[in-house]
C-alpha cells in the first residue's frame, strides 16, 4: 500500500516537472523567436522577482525614506524596455529611461546619498554619475554636459550634480545618442545586471 501511494506521488511530481520543463521551452522559443538575448531574459525575470518581493530593499527604501524627486523635469521618450537601438539597429534591453528635457537643463540628485563614481564613456553613456543611497539602492546618471561633483561626496536630495546632454553635434563627449537627454537608471547594487524600472520610485 505505502508502495502505490509512494508511486503515485512520482507520477505527480513527474508530471509537475514535465509541465514546467514544457514552459520554459516555450519562453525561450518565443524569447529565441522575438530576437532577444538571454541577457535580456535575466533583466526581465530579475526585475519581476524583485519588485514583488515584499521584503526587499526596494519595499524598505520606500517605506522607510523620503524616496525620490524627478531627477529633471520632461518627458520620457525611451522606456525602460526591451527596443531597437536607435544607432546600433539591435533589439536590447534599455536599461532605464530616456527624459527628453531642456538642453543643459540642471540634473539633480534624485535622493540623499554618496557619489560613488564619475566617468566618461565615450562609446555608451558619455560623462555620467553614480550614486549610492540607502539599502544599496544606486541611481545613474548619464549623458552629461557638466558634472558638478565627485566621488565621495556627499549630496541631498535636490541638489545640483551636472547638467543634461547628450547633442551629438553641440555637445562634447555625449555618448552614443541620437540627441540631447538624460538616461537614468536605478540599480540595487552596483552591477549593471541588478536594474529595475525607474518608474517604481519616480513618477513621469
Amino acid at each position: 500500500m505505502k508502495r502505490k501511494k509512494l508511486n503515485k506521488k512520482n507520477r505527480i511530481l513527474y508530471k509537475n516537472l514535465f509541465f514546467v520543463f514544457l514552459n520554459i521551452i516555450f519562453v525561450v522559443i518565443t524569447v529565441w523567436s522575438y530576437g532577444f538575448k538571454f541577457q535580456d531574459m535575466f533583466y526581465l525575470f530579475n526585475n519581476e522577482f524583485i519588485v514583488s518581493d515584499n521584503d526587499s530593499k526596494i519595499t524598505k527604501y520606500k517605506k522607510e525614506t523620503s524616496g525620490f524627486i524627478k531627477p529633471v523635469e520632461g518627458t520620457i521618450t525611451s522606456p525602460f524596455s526591451y527596443r531597437i537601438h536607435p544607432i546600433y539597429k539591435k533589439k536590447k534591453m534599455h536599461t532605464g529611461i530616456d527624459i527628453g528635457a531642456k538642453w543643459h537643463d540642471k540634473i539633480k540628485a534624485a535622493a540623499d546619498g554618496t557619489i560613488v563614481e564619475t566617468g566618461l564613456d565615450k562609446g555608451g553613456y558619455g560623462n555620467y554619475i553614480k550614486i549610492k543611497h540607502e539599502y544599496d539602492i544606486h541611481t545613474f546618471y548619464a549623458h552629461l554636459s557638466k558634472v558638478y561633483v565627485k566621488k565621495g561626496q556627499k549630496v541631498k536630495q535636490g541638489d545640483v550634480i551636472g547638467r543634461e546632454g547628450g547633442d551629438p553635434v553641440k555637445d562634447k563627449n555625449p555618448g552614443s545618442t541620437t540627441g540631447h537627454h538624460l538616461h537614468f537608471e536605478v540599480r540595487t547594487s552596483t552591477d549593471v545586471k541588478d536594474v529595475i524600472n525607474p518608474l517604481i520610485f519616480v513618477d513621469y
